[in-house]
């Protein structure tokens, strides 16, 4: 919050600057549709899991059909003739960068088909899928087995949160508003000029119209950090936002006392 021009017939004053403006902007033109895609991808991944339906016939043999999820949202089906299927194992990567991914594999009498074409985490959650798979094949009581190999295990709410998270933030910056108000004693005018990645909207009003310019607290929020907001309240009650931040220093109050003498407000 700044005072960009002073004189004694105009004072023009900005809440944020235009580089602090398009940072935020640039910021959600590049996140918002990164964090929405990969919400949309993991929507589908759910929606429409990897999938092995396996059936045993009365004379014992095992056929199964895998419908395999792709990214980012394509599906395929392969399916596995009777007697093919040996059993699944779990499959671990390197480990390159210090920590081991998995996936489940399906060993067959012709090779092995990845349930996943990456590794991912949730060793536990894919061994359990492992283990359902061989004690089916081991069980020859059992006459159908369908597992459903969900991205992100039991918990994929956690990156549907993870997501939205970076989406919000996405798409608090690009409605993120640099505010000019510009009061002009000569021409008894009041231009209130609000400009985010969408646009810029344009208030005017006279001078007189001009009440009150206040200093609201708002609750604190789970960190303790409190928003203050600076309105000019106008003669029909109506607020106008001048300023909002979370924390508010002695050269904004300053200011605001500043701009409280130039409108003669006591």
């Amino acid at each position: 919050m700044k005072i960009v021009k002073q004189t004694e017939s105009q004072l023009i004053f900005s809440s944020h600057s235009p580089l602090a403006a398009w940072t935020s902007w640039i910021f959600g033109f590049f996140v918002s549709p990164i964090a929405l895609t990969l919400l949309i991808i993991r929507l589908g991944a759910v929606g429409m899991p990897t999938t092995l339906s396996c059936q045993r016939s009365p004379e014992r043999s095992v056929s199964c059909q895998l419908k395999k999820h792709h990214f980012p949202l394509y599906w395929t089906t392969t399916n596995i003739p009777a007697g093919d299927l040996q059993k699944a194992r779990l499959d671990r990567d390197s480990g390159k960068e210090g920590t081991y991914h998995h996936r489940a594999v399906l060993v067959t009498r012709k090779g092995e088909i990845p349930m996943k074409d990456f590794y991912s985490f949730g060793e536990q959650y894919q061994q359990k899928i492992v283990d359902r798979i061989n004690n089916f094949l081991a069980d020859s009581n059992q006459k159908s087995v369908s597992v459903r190999y969900i991205e992100g295990g039991l918990q994929p709410f956690l990156w549907f949160a993870f997501d939205l998270v970076w989406l919000t933030a996405g798409i608090a910056g690009l409605c993120h508003r640099r505010i000019v108000a510009t009061f002009d004693r000569a021409l008894n005018s009041f231009t209130l000029k609000q400009t985010n990645a969408f646009g810029t909207k344009i208030l005017q009003h006279s001078l007189t119209e001009i009440s009150n310019l206040i200093l609201t607290e708002g609750e604190p929020d789970a960190e303790g950090d409190k928003p203050y907001n600076i309105f000019i309240v106008m003669t029909g009650g109506d607020r106008l936002l001048l300023f909002r931040s979370y924390n508010i220093s002695n050269k904004q109050k300053e200011i605001l006392q500043n701009l409280r003498e130039y409108l003669n407000i006591q």
